[in-house]
């Protein structure tokens, strides 16, 4: 008797601890005074003999296991029923015992099995008449190389509507897909990131949170989340971005590497949502912690840690193309230094192999390098759009090094990066074809810059069907055809779109060169191909601004500018000349809201519509260089 007394206050006390460790009916968890007012109840009966306490030692569960793993209040309407946030998001609740399960598959075959049963949901492509019909997305690489669901899907469990930055990071299904939608869609313009390693260091639980939320919020614009829904938060990666903006600011002189890639992550979604200036300031602070560091001074050849060495070496190559693709003709000052030499990056194999290997094993064999040819062709075109300011000086001096450089980068271009089938599907299946398309975009597009000046927009090349007297213009028409004919096959291809911020540019001046090849062709086939193509080009701007909010405003501005074309005569007003001097350059690059009067607006095109052009713009219908009764022989007479 003595012995099972001595043992009677333990198991009171672990009936005590059971009771706080417990949550109350609404999912709180109970009062300290309450908890008090137990143990001395429940003692009490103990010490009396009495031992109904047995019956009651073990609480009932009123938190399911999901709420509980989440530390989330747990609230049942009807006990026995699911809870409200299983209910909401449709997946099994502990506390509703009567429920099918769903039978257990692995990732990748649910994944398939989803894919099967359009669980992306149709994406809405803009059709010839500026309608839209769907287009069922295939499946992702985010899916493939995740093995989960794919982001919003109506089987993923998954709430995108609704969550603070830290409940959002408890959702470990979510921020892997978030993730993979960041390495898809900004492979181009960011190398500071290997995919595999940072999926490995999210794993251990070693990224810090300022980068994760950060490509978060990048990520989520990508997804197939349903924006448009009333009830969808419109700026869904906003809270995620002023969290890593608040972590950001708590460390901003932490002079550190991985300060430096928040910062340039927080100058793309900037960028991405039409902030130049402040795009501008955080670049600039990478800049200045990456001068501090004095990594664009070069690595010493005996580094400690290779990979390291060439992951900063990969942020250094970053931070330059940025600002090699920074908006060129923005009127800002420019740092008088640039981040000079350009580092030599790894190679795909090479970087593998410094992965995967001790740090003091031998490199790969030397193969193609398709960032550092990108960074390279990036520099070049940088120079040609600092060429086109300047002014009073002949068309062969001031183009001479730019000629040269584009040359010689042409003649160097490894086999398996040029422009071929053959090439075209390699990358697709390595997931490389975003930064390949962009690599030989960005080579025609610096082409287009030199050879813009030689158009002709006058009566008798326009209208009367006269040659041009240079006979680069037909070069700058093929460059343009290329880029055109590119950006429709990578839709049908892969279901890609590019979006950088250099992408607006090449929009503008693309449209405006097949523009000038459709008035002054003769041929109705012809025409009708070249009419296909801007149709193309704008078909591409209508689905890249349901994401990218910048090109809101290259598709605006675009639309100016196809419309006062479609005008008979235009080229004869003298505000012409101002629009492509001044303003041709700048269409695609000014995207930040001064104010909401001028909000992506250029005065000098506007003003040369006319007022049926002006009521087609009101009614959203279609220019009237895109119709068909444009090219057909009674149009103008």
């Amino acid at each position: 008797m003595e012995d099972k007394n001595s043992c009677q206050p333990n198991s009171i006390f672990e009936l005590a601890l059971t009771l706080m460790s417990s949550t109350s009916d609404n999912g709180e968890r109970v009062d300290l005074a309450e908890y008090k007012a137990n143990v001395i109840f429940f003692y009490g009966i103990g010490t009396f003999g009495n031992r109904k306490h047995e019956r009651v030692t073990t609480m009932p569960r009123v938190a399911c296991k999901e709420c509980r793993e989440r530390k989330l209040k747990c609230i049942v309407p009807i006990t026995g029923q699911d809870c409200h946030r299983c209910s909401h998001r449709n997946v099994p609740c502990s506390l509703n015992p009567r429920r099918p399960r769903p039978p257990r598959t692995s990732p990748i075959v649910s994944v398939l099995e989803a894919s099967a049963y359009s669980v992306e949901p149709a994406l809405p492509a803009p059709d010839s008449n500026g309608g839209q019909h769907m287009i069922q997305a295939p499946l992702s690489r985010a899916a493939v190389v995740g093995g989960t669901v794919p982001l919003a899907s109506y089987h993923s469990a998954l709430d995108v509507g609704s969550g603070s930055a830290a409940e959002l990071l408890r959702e470990g299904e979510l921020t892997q897909s978030l993730l993979l939608l960041y390495f898809d869609n900004f492979g181009d313009i960011h190398f500071m990131f290997d995919q595999i390693s940072l999926l490995r260091q999210y794993a251990l639980g070693t990224v810090p949170n300022v980068i994760l939320l950060s490509m978060m919020a990048l990520g989520v614009r990508y997804s197939h989340a349903p924006f448009r829904d009333p009830s969808m938060r419109m700026h869904w990666g906003e809270p995620l971005f002023q969290e890593a903006r608040q972590l950001l600011k708590d460390g901003f002189d932490d002079g550190s590497l991985t300060m430096a890639q928040a910062y340039v992550l927080q100058a793309t979604y900037h960028l991405t949502f039409g902030g130049t200036r402040k795009a501008w300031i955080y670049l600039n602070n990478a800049r200045i912690l990456l001068s501090l560091l004095r990594l664009p001074a070069g690595l010493p050849e005996d580094e400690s840690d290779p990979l390291q060495a060439e992951m900063a070496r990969r942020l250094v190559a970053t931070v330059a193309l940025m600002d090699h693709l920074f908006l060129p003709f923005l009127d800002i000052e420019r740092p008088m230094i640039r981040l000079k030499p350009l580092p030599q990056l790894f190679n795909y194999d090479e970087f593998d192999a410094l992965r995967t290997r001790s740090h003091n094993a031998s490199p790969a064999s030397a193969g193609p390098n398709l960032m550092q040819e990108i960074l390279v062709l990036s520099d070049t075109f940088f120079n040609a759009c600092r060429n086109c300011k300047t002014q009073g000086y002949p068309q062969e001096e001031r183009w001479s090094s730019v000629v040269s450089s584009l040359a010689t980068w042409r003649e160097r271009l490894p086999g398996e990066l040029e422009d071929s089938d053959a090439n075209l599907e390699t990358h697709r299946l390595k997931f490389t074809l975003r930064p390949f398309v962009f690599l030989h975009m960005l080579y025609h597009h610096t082409w287009q810059l030199v050879l813009l000046d030689q158009l002709e927009w006058t009566t008798e090349v326009l209208r009367d069907g006269t040659s041009p007297s240079h006979p680069q213009v037909l070069v700058l028409y093929d460059h343009a055809a290329w880029v055109a004919d590119m950006t429709c096959r990578l839709w049908e291809v892969a279901r890609l779109d590019l979006h950088n911020s250099c992408f607006g540019l090449i929009v503008i001046i693309t449209q405006t060169i097949l523009v000038h090849r459709l008035l002054s062709s003769s041929e109705l086939e012809e025409k009708i191909a070249t009419q296909s193509k801007m149709r193309s080009l704008r078909d591409c701007m209508i689905r890249v601004k349901d994401h990218c909010r910048l090109f809101n405003w290259v598709f605006h501005q675009s639309e100016w500018l196809l419309r006062v074309c479609g005008q008979e005569g235009f080229w004869k007003n003298d505000k012409w000349t101002t629009v492509l001097n001044d303003q041709l350059r700048t269409l695609g690059t000014r995207f930040e809201r001064l104010n909401l009067q001028t909000a992506g607006r250029r005065g000098d095109l506007e003003s040369l519509a006319d007022a049926q052009s002006q009521a087609d713009h009101f009614q959203n219908a279609l220019p009237r260089i895109l119709r068909e009764g444009f090219i057909s022989p009674a149009y103008g007479e």
